[in-house]
């Protein structure tokens, strides 16, 4: 019997990666970059905080 899973696959996750590895990071690095100063402040302060 022929299974319907078979017959068609789309690769979203190599699109996806693609995108992410080849257009996002490359362009938007300082953004990306940017962001994660505040949120480390924030991660370390509850970490000390906890700690």
């Amino acid at each position: 019997m022929i299974s319907p899973h078979g017959l068609l696959v789309i690769p979203f996750d190599d699109w996806i990666n693609t995108f992410v590895r080849g257009f996002l990071v490359p362009n938007f690095r300082p953004f990306f970059r940017a962001l994660q100063v505040p949120v480390n402040e924030i991660l370390n302060a509850l970490d000390a905080f906890f700690a």
